[in-house]
This record gives structure tokens, C-alpha cells and sequence, in this order.
């Protein structure tokens, strides 16, 4: 079966979050992918062939990178689905240095394997406002301002204090949304998280062409309601440029009841400890017309404080160079998880 037909019902999920102004049909799909995302013939006869294709897509905020990948996985969607819904273990990996998934309520005991290391306990007492280590809004710095480092149990008590304040975090923006999302005081200038998240989401217009109720899911959670969604959230500890990084995450799964052959995943980033202001990922599965698996689509789109500046250009390249080497390789163990039709961990 060639591409234009092999590929061609997953047109839809194709398109999700990318920044096409029309979207393909599934007679143009091929086009869209040459034309629109400038995939090159080479790079649709290796997805055809289940290698992994990755492209970066170009953006007009200078802070921003948005990567794009496929491949083709034997397995079928729900398989994954339900493979992304044991987060800590899919996420098991080298780089993954603590992770946990959040109960319902969120508990002390869902971040217990959190802990500082000796770096970071150093940037917590040196931090100031506008000039911390670490993204935090202004009440949190000025706490650690007046916590006593003195005393014999610091070091847990701050540890235990940083717990408290990342599920106390989480249970605000589950109460109040992104209205409850932080104000970063760590540099010079104010982040506003709930604005970031926002600009993120209006960047990709596809996201309002095609899915435009989950994209009002996302940004008005948890006012909005959205039949066939389900949620989950987890934090995790990753290595990620000089410093681990601490995130945590919103994952959305949604099964629309008007496109029975497309499942997604999206996942919004609400905190960062270091790098990124914001951040969304969009998983798009759809079923191979010919049987042969499932075609898996990726669009993550993120906002970086290090692209700031009159270098942010030169960053900018350098990083998504970087980030496009490990979304190859992140893709292709996907694929080497599912071969045979079977989960391999």
C-alpha cells in the first residue's frame, strides 16, 4: 500500500496542533506532509517503511520551538493508551531521575520520592527575587528568605516544605485552573505561567480548526466539560540541560465521538523548576487503514526562558538540534516497545 493511501485517514490527526492554515484532505495528505510540514521524499517512504520522522516546525516567538514526529507502531490505540496511562512506568528511562503519579486528592505520599541534591539545596538558600535558580512566584522566595537553614533538619524540613508546596500548586490549578498558575519572580521580568500557556495554545491554529472543543478543555479546564476525556497528572524529576528539572503535568486523553478511528493524548506542562514557561504535547493515534498498527503523531510545542536575549536565535538552533536528535530516539523506542504487537519493557 503506498503512503497516499496508507496514511491517508490519518489527514485529521496529522494536522493536530501544527500550523498549517488549511488542513489536508485525506486525497492531499501527501502534500500537506511535503508541502506544508516540508517532509521530504525520503522522510515518507521511512515512515511508510515504520522509521521514525521528525521535522521542526517553524515559529514566530523567538522563545518558542515546536517539533513535529511519526511513525508507525504495532500496536493498536487503545494498547497505547493504555500504555501512556501507567505513566511511571512508560516514562521509566535514563533521564528520568524520580517520577510519581498523583492520587485523587493529591497527597504527601504521591511526592515522597522527591528529594533535593546538594546543588539545589544551595540555589533554594541563595535564591532572591529576580534572581533565583529556581522558577518560583515571589511568596514562595520570600519564605525561603525566612527559612531557618540553621537548624539541624533543614535539610528535610526543606525538602518536606517543597513537597507541600508542589501538591498545594497542583490542587490550586485543579480547584482554579490556570488562573491559579504561579508568577514567576526569578528573573528581572514577571512570567505570567497562565499567559504563556495560553499564547501557546492560540499558536496553533490547527488546534482550533480540527479539535476546537479540546482546545477549549484545555485552556478553561476546570470550568470546561468535554464528554470522552479522561485525566491524569504526575510530577517527575528529569535531566534536562545543566540542572535536573522538576515538572509537572496535566495529561488529557480524548476519544472524540464524531472520529472513532483517532485517539489523543495531550499533555500541558503547569510547573517547570527550570527552563521552560510553558509547554504543551499532543499525541495524535490513528488507526493504519491497512491494518498494519497504528500511526502515531507528535506536535510538542514549548516556551523557553534561555531563548530570551540577542543570542536567543543562536540558542534556539542549538536546542532544537538537541531536542530533535532525542525525539528520534524517543520515537523509535516507542516503536521497539510495541514490536510484534506486543509491549516490551
Amino acid at each position: 500500500m503506498g503512503i497516499e493511501k496508507g496514511l491517508g485517514a490519518a489527514a485529521l490527526a496529522c494536522a493536530m496542533g501544527l500550523t498549517a492554515i488549511a488542513g489536508p484532505s485525506a486525497d492531499n495528505l501527501t502534500d500537506f506532509l511535503s508541502r506544508d510540514i516540508r517532509l521530504s521524499n525520503a522522510d515518507l517512504s521511512a515512515l511508510e517503511r515504520g522509521e521514525a520522522v521528525t521535522k521542526a516546525i517553524g515559529t514566530r516567538e523567538k522563545r518558542e520551538i515546536e517539533l513535529f514526529a511519526a511513525v508507525r507502531i504495532d500496536a493498536t490505540r487503545q494498547q497505547f493508551v493504555d500504555a501512556y496511562r501507567d505513566i511511571t512506568h512508560f516514562k521509566r528511562g535514563d533521564a528520568v531521575l524520580a517520577i510519581g503519579l498523583f492520587s485523587e486528592p493529591p497527597s504527601l505520599d504521591d511526592v515522597a520520592a522527591l528529594k533535593a541534591d546538594d546543588e539545589e539545596i544551595a540555589d533554594l538558600k541563595k535564591c532572591r527575587t529576580g534572581d533565583c535558580a529556581f522558577k518560583l512566584a515571589e511568596s514562595r522566595i520570600n519564605e525561603l528568605r525566612a527559612f531557618d537553614w540553621s537548624a539541624p533538619d533543614a535539610r528535610a524540613r526543606i525538602e518536606q516544605l517543597v513537597r507541600f508546596r508542589l501538591i498545594e500548586y497542583l490542587q490550586g490549578y485543579q480547584r482554579e485552573g490556570s488562573d491559579a498558575l504561579a508568577v514567576y519572580a526569578d528573573r528581572r521580568y514577571r512570567t505570567v505561567v497562565a499567559d504563556e500557556l495560553h499564547a501557546v495554545l492560540r499558536a496553533s491554529p490547527s488546534l482550533y480548526a480540527y479539535t476546537p472543543e479540546l482546545e477549549r478543555y484545555l485552556r478553561d479546564y476546570p470550568r470546561a466539560t468535554l464528554d470522552g476525556t479522561g485525566s491524569l497528572f504526575y510530577w517527575a524529576k528529569e535531566k534536562f540541560g545543566l540542572k535536573p528539572t522538576v515538572n509537572t503535568y496535566h495529561v488529557v486523553f480524548y476519544q472524540g465521538a464524531d472520529r472513532p478511528g483517532v485517539s489523543l493524548i495531550a499533555s500541558k506542562q503547569i510547573y517547570a523548576s527550570h527552563y521552560f514557561e510553558a509547554g504543551l504535547e499532543v499525541f495524535s493515534l490513528v488507526d493504519h487503514p491497512g491494518g498494519r498498527g497504528t500511526y502515531l503523531f507528535y506536535v510538542g510545542r514549548s516556551r523557553a526562558d534561555a531563548l530570551r536575549g540577542s543570542f536567543g536565535g543562536l540558542k534556539k538552533s542549538i536546542v532544537q538540534g538537541r531536542a530533535l536528535d532525542g525525539l528520534k530516539k524517543a520515537m523509535a523506542s516507542i516503536r521497539s516497545r510495541f514490536a510484534g504487537g506486543a509491549r516490551r519493557d
